[in-house]
């Protein structure tokens, strides 16, 4: 991998890692239109540990609040009634979001070898991305705006987790899939982007790890540092960026132009599998 396939691809799985338009279609379909190789799966681990800090660096106050709360209220520690108040709802939140994350947990070793035989067609993944756009815009109408809960339940928290299995499928945006679950259960904007980005934390993390142990046996060629290091960082500081995109988008109710974006580039690709078919039907 050159440095330039590094920069492009790690801008492109930073953004669209989390903007709602499926990072997985992004890098089936971005390097399938510039004529490029697939990326390695040493890169993939990069990326994903760019996205995964820089998740964590942004979050950072409210990991450190929700930890710090959770452990006052197991020691009961708490010195006023406020501060245990406060240690319960951390606790709550905490375990809502360890709630979330465990249907992918489960699901996904179970489903990995049917989803990675999905991955290399650009046909699926733009079919997929028309689902997204759809998701997009049903949540949009189905939101309350600024009315919505603040305090999400166990029943949210099940219900987003399940979008996040859903979202395994290539083309299926992760982000857009719990976000939009997050609004069409009612939860404010900001309370639905928050609770989907924390969540996404362990399990980008875990992707990273699993792909990483197929990294250590495979073994990384020395020539090939500088771009993963490069694609990391890059993706970690597109991945800022589309945080803040995210939660703008949001709380002024632009998720419909997501949509419009994820259907676009959805039916270009299903217009350039049949041209390509087309083709390939009249050469023979």
């Amino acid at each position: 991998m050159s440095l330039l396939d590094a920069i492009v691809l790690g801008a492109v799985q930073g953004l669209t890692e989390l903007l709602p338009v499926s990072s997985s279609a992004h890098l089936v379909l971005v390097p399938a239109a510039l004529g490029w190789e697939e990326p390695s799966v040493a890169f993939a681990v990069a990326v994903h540990v760019g996205t995964a800090c820089t998740l964590c660096v942004y979050f950072r106050r409210d990991i450190g609040r929700l930890l710090g709360g959770t452990w006052r209220w197991a020691r009961r520690s708490a010195t006023s009634q406020e501060q245990a108040q406060e240690a319960r709802e951390d606790a709550r939140w905490l375990g809502l979001l360890l709630l979330a994350t465990a249907p992918a947990a489960l699901a996904g070793p179970l489903l990995e070898d049917a989803v990675g035989s999905l991955l290399g067609s650009p046909a699926t993944v733009g079919g997929l991305l028309l689902v997204t756009a759809a998701i997009l815009l049903v949540s949009s109408r189905l939101s309350r705006g600024e009315a919505g809960r603040a305090a999400p339940t166990w029943k949210d928290a099940l219900g987003i987790g399940f979008a996040q299995v859903v979202a395994m499928l290539p083309g299926l945006s992760r982000s857009g899939s719990t976000i939009g679950a997050g609004l069409a259960l009612g939860l404010e904007p900001r309370v639905a982007v928050r609770f989907a980005f924390l969540m996404s934390i362990p399990v980008i993390l875990g992707g990273g790890l699993l792909e990483g142990i197929d990294l250590v046996r495979a073994g990384v060629p020395t020539d090939q540092w500088v771009p993963l290091l490069v694609g990391a960082v890059v993706a970690g500081a597109c991945a800022w960026l589309a945080i803040v995109l995210v939660f703008g988008a949001v709380r002024r109710g632009k998720l419909a132009w997501y949509a419009l974006y994820c259907a676009l580039v959805g039916l270009a690709a299903l217009a350039a599998t049949l041209i390509h078919a087309y083709v390939l039907s009249g050469a023979s």
